[in-house]
């Protein structure tokens, strides 16, 4: 079986999470091929002499994958805490991190800057991924004006010259939110859980820019449904350039 399968059978994955793997790895699938075709990737990765590289590539897999599963399996708890039936047992829970002066509010502070972390994460690893296969520099046009991909071409741009390259699927990747990881990366975000007239759940709000004027927001479980599934793209595109080189 392959690693693709492994990773979207697994456990750890949903039905409809499932699901979601198997569309995203068919799409990476393609598009892997389609840049070996047009000679975008470093064929010496699938030869001997870089076992090294191909090892240290399979860390960073394993890795990720450890960082979902216990990603997950904390933020369940935390949930399965805090629901209606359950404040009995997030009590007893406080009043066990007592030692540690750990609050309510702590918690939920602990649970976002989780949050965070894991998203940005597996947004900078879905970029070395792509990075660490491709043969740089690649160049490409947008109008007269040639640009350039390599090891410093930064998120939105690899997935934009994805697209004027006419990559095969390349216009799958839209879901890969790299506005909200400018904001998270730069640290130029804060929480809102007041509520408002228009939506009631608190809010995470991040600028795009380092100037404050493109300022986005959304809501927490809307971060968290990205953050899931920003880790189920990563790892699948983990796991297909690693069942491609092998």
């Amino acid at each position: 079986m392959s690693l693709t399968d492994k990773f979207c059978k697994s456990p750890d994955l949903r039905k409809e999470e499932q699901k979601l793997c198997y569309e995203f790895a068919s799409h990476f699938q393609d598009i892997i091929a389609d840049l070996e075709r047009k000679g975008h990737l470093r064929s010496e990765l699938k030869v001997e002499g870089t076992d090294g590289e191909r090892m240290r590539f399979m860390n960073v897999l394993w890795n990720t994958r450890k960082v979902t599963h216990a990603f997950n399996m904390f933020f369940d708890m935390y949930v399965d805490k805090i629901k209606p039936d359950s404040r009995q047992r997030l009590r007893r829970f406080l009043e066990l991190n007592e030692p540690y002066g750990l609050t309510e509010e702590d918690l939920r502070y602990l649970l976002y800057s989780e949050m965070i972390m894991v998203f940005l994460q597996n947004a900078e690893e879905f970029r070395y991924a792509l990075l660490f296969v491709l043969k740089l520099p690649i160049h490409y046009s947008i109008g007269e004006d040639g640009k350039e991909v390599n090891n410093k071409t930064a998120l939105g741009t690899l997935l934009r010259s994805l697209r004027e390259l006419e990559i095969e699927k390349a216009d799958k990747l839209g879901e890969i939110d790299y506005r909200l990881r400018n904001g998270l990366s730069h640290g130029l975000f804060w929480f809102d859980e007041k509520a408002d007239e228009h939506d009631s759940r608190p809010h995470l709000h991040y600028s795009e820019d380092i100037s404050f004027k493109k300022i986005g927001c959304i809501n927490l479980a809307d971060l968290y449904l990205k953050t899931r599934n920003q880790s189920i793209y990563t790892n699948c595109l983990l796991n297909v350039i690693g069942d491609w080189f092998e």
